[in-house]
């Protein structure tokens, strides 16, 4: 009699397996709907639910697109075209005298203070003064938080030819007048003028001149040459203390009245960027510290220069 084998048995009779290749018994696990198996699905419930809502939203995007876009007679999707009326600045009453009014302005909003024409490349104007921060000298100019100053800002502004405003940085008030008016030697968008007003909070005014000295500056941004006539000009009445040439708005001039009490130096310099003036000064007043040992401007200009800066220290 033959034996009938099973293929994956040796040796063992038919339907029985040999004792050991029998697999080893498993324990039982009880079943239990334990909380991450029923998290897991309400996930895939809410799944489901988002996909049917987000369905929902599509369907209603579509019929909102199909039944409100321009079509044209044939049923076409056509473009949407602007409303064929002029713009705003092109009427009428925004031309001639309004707009040359807004020629010039205070429009550095970044700056404590200062002034530009409404062209791409300008002549810029603004202010910077000696404060002190963490018991060393610092040169304001450009606004930040971490000046910690007491008060900045308009006062009084029309938007066009008027602006007040104080500012209060520790012990040092500077009240700064925006002015512009017309004659008739003014050229396209008149005239403009500043006065700054420097005091003490305590009203007496401090014996070191570092602390109360003032800059006010004009860079011509197209590059163009800014000529400075020096300190001399500042005895001879009505001759202008820096001039210059712009494409736009033709030749100008910079006039300095101050008071006798007052001390000026100034600076000419040769920069490509308007981005870093305060640095470019510091850089000019820490040559002078460290060979005189006062923080005060050189009194010379370099070659080509296109940014008349002058310093005013009140004694």
């Amino acid at each position: 009699m033959k034996e009938r084998r099973q293929s994956g048995a040796s040796e063992a009779p038919y339907g029985k397996m040999a004792p050991q290749q029998r697999p080893p018994s498993r324990p039982r696990r009880r079943r239990e709907r334990n909380a991450g198996g029923i998290l897991a699905g309400m996930f895939m419930g809410l799944r489901g639910a988002i996909f049917c809502a987000g369905f929902s939203v599509l369907s209603v995007s579509l019929i909102v697109w199909a039944f409100f876009w321009p079509h044209d007679a044939a049923g076409k999707i056509r473009a949407i075209s602007p409303l064929p009326v002029p713009k705003v600045l092109d009427l009428a009453q925004f031309q001639g005298k309004h707009k040359e009014s807004l020629f010039w302005g205070t429009y550095r909003p970044h700056l404590y203070f200062g002034i530009r024409s409404r062209t791409p490349k300008s002549l810029l104007a603004g202010l910077m003064w000696l404060g002190v921060k963490d018991g060393r000298h610092v040169l304001r100019h450009v606004c930040e938080d971490s000046d910690n100053l007491s008060q900045f800002g308009w006062l009084r502004h029309d938007g066009s030819t008027y602006g007040r405003q104080k500012i209060v940085d520790q012990e040092i008030v500077l009240s700064t007048y925006f002015l512009k008016s017309w004659d008739q030697e003014s050229g396209y968008g008149g005239d403009w003028s500043v006065r700054i007003k420097v005091e003490s909070a305590s009203k007496v005014i401090t014996e070191s001149r570092d602390a109360s000295s003032i800059f006010f500056y004009v860079v011509n941004e197209d590059g163009g040459a800014v000529n400075i006539l020096g300190k001399d000009s500042l005895s001879k009445g009505q001759v202008p203390f820096a001039t210059g040439h712009d494409v736009e708005y033709g030749n100008w001039e910079l006039h300095l009245k101050k008071k006798t009490e007052a001390q000026v130096n100034f600076a000419g310099i040769h920069t490509s960027f308007m981005h870093n003036l305060t640095q470019l000064v510091w850089r000019k007043l820490e040559i002078q510290g460290r060979s005189t040992g006062r923080l005060q401007l050189s009194d010379d200009s370099q070659k080509l220069a296109n940014m008349a800066i002058f310093q005013v220290a009140f004694v």
